[in-house]
């Protein structure tokens, strides 16, 4: 059941994150929102390390 929920956020965070990166680059805001998303994801990806 956490393998299907972490497969759906997967794809809801990274699709929308590449979305919305196109327009936050023009913005002084992406460098905050991109150190928040690699604080956020870094100690996710260690978890699905661990899992696969």
């Amino acid at each position: 059941m956490s393998i299907g929920v972490v497969d759906i956020l997967d794809v809801d965070v990274f699709g929308g994150a590449t979305d919305l990166l196109s327009a936050w680059m023009s913005t002084p805001a992406a460098l905050m929102l991109l150190l928040a998303l690699r604080v956020m994801l870094l100690p996710l990806s260690v978890e699905l390390t661990a899992f696969f």
